[in-house]
């Protein structure tokens, strides 16, 4: 989906990370046929050490991260690169879809139509982090789901010691670096697909998950003062994802932090009462609910087919 035909010369750096299979092979065939291709190879340390390893390698204007198994839009590039050119764009943030075994991709947007809108860094915060701020097609914290100038990232990395969630950590970075000068451009309609599969990180072992997040938005908060509107929204994220983990520990009967998390959760302003009244009425009550929650969560789930 990267190597339709371009109005703009681009440069495809394709990071093989230590693979064990036939995928240098593949790679090199794609690098014979266009020229376009550039590979890379370094022994294996993950997705954000993959990024860090081809970032010093790019050599035009802007950057695009597409990782190998997903699609983008039909003419996304051109697309993209003319947006942020008219715009005068440091930031062009798009929407994402998942799609799974069963979903018909018959929708690709090829982006003809589109409303492209400036938004300020405190909007684009809130679309990175607050899940109560919808758009119609949430683009979350995903580095995929935007187009970058080089010159705003260029000093920035991916953390290496993180194996989930290095995005959130960059994109808190990369916020944290802008100022009221950069000039950031919405378009909120699908450009980049992202296949969901089984084997997949992100579905692995949920509260190994859940504590990596915990950890993750805990380190984001030092980034960010105390009183200022970004500490309140990751705070809040921080939270939900400390409900998720009472959540499992209580279904699994495992009560030890029960007390100390209603100590935290009782005084937050930012939670509804309707949020906090099954934990406030006792154990069995918080039990009863947690499995009811994780039990929706997991129905919802089984009517998905994952990629293999």
């Amino acid at each position: 989906s990267i190597l339709q035909p371009s109005n703009h010369p681009i440069e495809v750096i394709a990071v093989n990370d230590g693979s064990t299979d036939s995928s240098p092979d593949i790679l090199q065939e794609y690098a014979d046929k266009d020229s376009r291709v550039k590979v890379l190879h370094k022994t294996n340390g993950g997705l954000a050490s993959a990024r860090n390893h081809g970032l010093p390698h790019v050599s035009g204007d802007y950057v695009l991260f597409v990782d190998s198994d997903d699609i983008i839009a039909p003419h996304a590039i051109d697309n993209l690169i003319r947006v942020a050119q008219e715009k005068q764009a440091d930031i062009v943030s798009f929407g994402f879809k998942k799609f799974y075994k069963n979903t018909y991709l018959t929708d690709l947007n090829t982006l003809s139509e589109y409303t492209a809108r400036h938004i300020n860094r405190q909007e684009m915060f809130q679309i990175c982090f607050d899940e109560s701020y919808k758009t119609k097609y949430s683009s979350g914290a995903y580095a995929c789901a935007r187009l970058y100038k080089k010159s705003v990232i260029e000093s920035l990395t991916f953390d290496v010691n993180r194996r989930l969630y290095e995005d959130e950590d960059f994109t808190s970075k990369l916020l944290s670096s802008l100022n009221e000068s950069h000039r950031i451009i919405l378009l909120d309609i699908p450009v980049y697909y992202y296949r969901q599969r089984k084997s997949s990180l992100v579905h692995s072992k949920r509260s190994k998950r859940l504590f990596a997040l915990y950890a993750c938005r805990s380190a984001i908060l030092k980034r960010f003062s105390k009183t200022s509107f970004e500490y309140g929204i990751i705070d809040k994220a921080r939270m939900t994802t400390l409900i998720k983990i009472m959540q499992i520990s209580l279904a699994e009967d495992r009560y030890g932090g029960y007390k100390q998390f209603k100590k935290i959760l009782c005084p937050r302003k930012d939670l509804s009462f309707k949020t906090k009244l099954p934990y406030l009425l006792g154990r069995s009550v918080a039990k009863s609910y947690s499995i009811q929650r994780l039990d929706k969560a997991k129905q919802k789930n089984l009517k998905l087919q994952y990629w293999d």
